[in-house]
């Protein structure tokens, strides 16, 4: 799949992780097909956040989940809105205290195979990706998200 490309999610978007993960690449994936978009961040070759238009957004997953209330969801979408450089949301959660890097990074898991599992059932999709060199200080990691592990777990799924 090539930037660009109209291709098949669930053969190219594999092969454009893995090359991502090689490269060791930071930055944004988009995959769009006409309303629908999935987008999944990358640091250093590792996925760290992923939503979709279709889907829950993770602050709401997380008042829904009872970790985080609503008062305090929009104080950090609000810090988030102030910060130059643009941070996921359960890092910011996290720096303000409000949720364990713990939780946070369990929920963060949830989303992004939520994601890449919907991504992956689509027929065509235009991939793009934006490389970005700031805002990923100190981002939550799952540790279990690394390309290799979530692509063997979406193929076991």
């Amino acid at each position: 799949m090539l930037p660009g490309d109209n291709s098949n999610p669930s053969e190219a978007l594999p092969a454009a992780l893995q090359m991502m993960a090689k490269a060791k690449s930071s930055g944004s994936l988009s995959i769009r097909d006409g309303e629908k978009m999935v987008l999944i961040l990358i640091a250093q070759g590792h996925i760290v956040f992923a939503s979709s238009t279709s889907g829950a957004r993770l602050g709401d997953s997380m008042v829904e989940k009872g970790v985080l209330g609503e008062e305090e969801l929009a104080q950090a979408l609000a810090v988030q809105k102030r910060k130059k450089v643009k941070q996921p949301l359960a890092t910011i959660l996290h720096e303000l205290g409000l949720v364990s890097r713990e939780a946070a990074g369990v929920i963060v898991e949830q989303q992004i195979y939520e994601v890449l599992r919907e991504a992956m059932s689509w027929t065509r999709g235009k991939l793009d990706f934006e490389p970005m060199t700031e805002g990923f200080d100190n981002v939550i990691r799952p540790e279990s998200c690394s390309v290799e592990r979530v692509l063997l777990r979406l193929a076991l799924a």
